[in-house]
């Protein structure tokens, strides 16, 4: 990602405020960065002061973003880091009719022994930093995702990857950046998570609410194991990339980077989501159906990389 910059003085002197003009320049393929993402990084730098007033001289604006933009270059390819933990998964089969017109151009669905999920995922997002940045109070916060599972062949390649119904989270920065950013279907709603242990049972809750409380909750082992290969745990977890239907022939791609996530033999689970409400009426048989599976999986480090038009 290049970032041009542009500083123009409309008072007598540089003390006066500073017009400083931007624009985010990226590969004819790419997505366009959001401006608050850049206005982010201006203010952590030092130029802009929490109200947005320049509080530099504009003599000395060209040299101190120089100076922070080459520190934080190397992450220009990384979108996003942070840890993902807890993740509680509860995945329904599902008729393959039912997300035809969510299924983005180029993309197929991904079967596991012919079966069609959707899952239902929480989990915590901690230590997050946007490109490089750490922002103050969108650190570590919850987040409740709608997802299924699609493949993209990419020139002889298969990539799987997840296309999300909705993803909730508690912070309206967040929903506006990944709505504007990557034009996904973000919602703001007030969230809450538990986890409690207690000698050999590790309890995991999330909860969301938008006309009442929604949760997800799950009783495991509090002993991990490792994901066997050829599982569905393991089809479940290991899908790399994420798509995005923008138009009928427009679709956004990008990559997320983790290790193999060790997971926690459940013991017992609670879902008590109004679907409908919440995901519309495509979705409200989830409702009264029971999931083909539940598990907890512990997370790890992850990457959000840079994406692309497909």
């Amino acid at each position: 990602m290049q970032l041009t910059i542009a500083f123009a003085k409309p008072g007598k002197t540089d003390e006066q405020s500073a017009v400083f003009r931007y624009s985010t320049m990226v590969s004819a393929d790419g997505i366009q960065a959001a401006k608050v993402v850049t206005s982010i990084i201006i203010f952590q730098s030092g130029i802009c002061n929490p109200a947005g007033r320049f509080q530099i001289p504009a003599s000395q604006m060209r040299e101190r973003w120089a100076q922070f933009y080459k520190t934080h270059q190397i992450m220009a390819k990384t979108f996003l880091q942070a840890e993902w933990r807890k993740l509680a998964m509860a995945n329904f089969s599902v008729d393959k009719n039912v997300l035809d017109k969510y299924l983005p151009y180029k993309t197929e669905l991904d079967l596991w022994n012919d079966t069609c999920y959707v899952s239902l995922v929480g989990f915590l997002f901690k230590d997050t930093t946007i490109q490089g940045l750490r922002i103050p109070f969108h650190t570590n916060f919850e987040e409740v995702n709608l997802r299924f599972y699609v493949r993209y062949n990419d020139n002889g390649t298969w990539k799987r990857g997840v296309v999300f119904i909705k993803e909730i989270v508690p912070k309206p920065a967040l929903t506006f950046v990944a709505n504007t950013v990557y034009k996904e279907n973000y919602e703001t709603m007030p969230m809450d998570h538990f986890w409690t242990t207690s000698n050999d049972t590790l309890t995991v809750e999330y909860k969301w609410k938008k006309k009442q409380w929604n949760l997800i909750k799950v009783i495991a082992d509090k002993t991990s194991k490792q994901i066997a290969n050829d599982s569905e745990e393991e089809f479940i977890t290991e899908h790399y990339w994420g798509y995005t239907k923008i138009t009928n022939t427009k679709t956004s791609e990008y990559g997320v980077e983790h290790p193999k996530w060790d997971i926690y033999p459940i013991k017992d689970y609670q879902i008590d989501v109004d679907f409908e409400d919440i995901y519309g009426q495509d979705f409200s048989f989830l409702k009264t159906q029971k999931p083909k599976s539940v598990f907890l999986a512990e997370g790890s480090q992850i990457k959000v990389k840079d994406g692309r038009m497909i």
